[in-house]
């Protein structure tokens, strides 16, 4: 599946299609993963006193606006940009190797092109190229409490990176780059554990937008991508937090 997605990348060069499936899944491991608001653009942050997390603004929205926020439908990365992930994926070591990576994780029978959506969703999540690399040490997720951590969702973070985010005073979903509807006063932390030395991507999360651009998130923090849950234990919840504001 890795070299069928590779094979294809000429003709994704010619016109990158995401398919209907691959789009759906990213949404949904978003909606697991990230989630904020601000009253700033990212054409340029203004000068503003406070950053009011996307909760507080569902009540501004139209019922049209608010199915688009449940089903994460208008939620875009700012990161890195499609030309140059498509180049790391089929030019670099380092992308077939994400490939790999995002195929073995792959039930049989996957289609290349969804395998290869789902490695540029990766790659395109942070402001720069990722780093590949094994880790041995637990990660973590929040999520808005209740919800719980899906199987699949392979956006994760470490303790200290929770805990500078709860140190800088702005929404968490600012932080994480977190979808609106999964903004929350309340998260429940989880923590999964490699089984032994298991693959990682390594970025910097980058700015989102949503509803073309009426919830907008700096990003900023570490995050920590696992192209394969398969190497980790199930998410175990550790505790509850509340969110900075």
């Amino acid at each position: 599946n890795a070299e069928k997605a590779i094979d294809k990348i000429g003709d994704i060069k010619a016109g990158v299609v995401k398919s209907e499936g691959a789009n759906v899944l990213e949404n949904l491991e978003k909606t697991e993963t990230k989630g904020y608001v601000r009253t700033d653009s990212l054409e340029g942050p203004k000068k503003t006193s406070k950053t009011i997390p996307p909760r507080d603004r569902l009540a501004e929205l139209s019922d049209a606006e608010l199915e688009q926020v449940r089903k994460v439908s208008t939620f875009k990365t700012k990161g890195v940009s499609e030309e140059r992930a498509i180049d790391y994926l089929s030019n670099t070591p380092e992308g077939q190797k994400v490939l790999r990576q995002v195929s073995e994780s792959a039930p049989a029978g996957t289609d290349p092109e969804v395998i290869f959506n789902r490695a540029m969703g990766y790659v395109q999540s942070g402001t720069d190229l990722p780093k590949t690399g094994t880790i041995d040490s637990p990660l973590v997720k929040i999520a808005p409490k209740g919800q719980g951590v899906s199987d699949y969702s392979p956006y994760f973070t470490t303790m200290d990176e929770l805990k500078k985010a709860q140190s800088s005073n702005k929404p968490l979903s600012d932080v994480f780059g977190l979808p609106a509807n999964s903004d929350a006063a309340k998260y429940d932390v989880f923590q999964i554990k490699p089984i032994d030395k298991a693959n990682v991507l390594k970025s910097k999360i980058a700015p989102t937008e949503e509803l073309g651009g009426k919830f907008v998130t700096q990003g900023g923090a570490e995050q920590i991508i696992v192209p394969n849950r398969k190497q980790f234990t199930a998410p175990e919840r550790l505790f509850s937090i509340n969110d900075n504001v």
